[in-house]
């Protein structure tokens, strides 16, 4: 793994979608490699984790979660 880096590269792929309003969606492309995942979860969960709602859907439900602290315990991702 490379030295941790905070910021995400983008693959510079774009794709924009026209919204029904007459605005636009554009969606950017990022890796899905632990250097650039590993940034975006450190920044969800330490530093913007007061914004940070996790959520899970399932037919009949839903699941949603908010931190009321930083979260304590570290990630530990292991490429399989």
């Amino acid at each position: 793994m490379n030295a941790f880096s905070r910021w995400v590269t983008p693959l510079d792929r774009c794709i924009i979608e026209p919204s029904p309003t007459g605005g636009q969606i554009e969606y950017e492309d990022i890796s899905c490699t632990i250097d650039v995942i590993g940034s975006l979860l450190y920044t969800l969960f330490q530093e913007r984790w007061q914004e940070t709602q996790i959520g899970h859907v399932v037919e009949g439900g839903v699941l949603e979660l908010e931190f009321t602290a930083a979260p304590k315990i570290a990630f530990c991702m292991m490429a399989i």
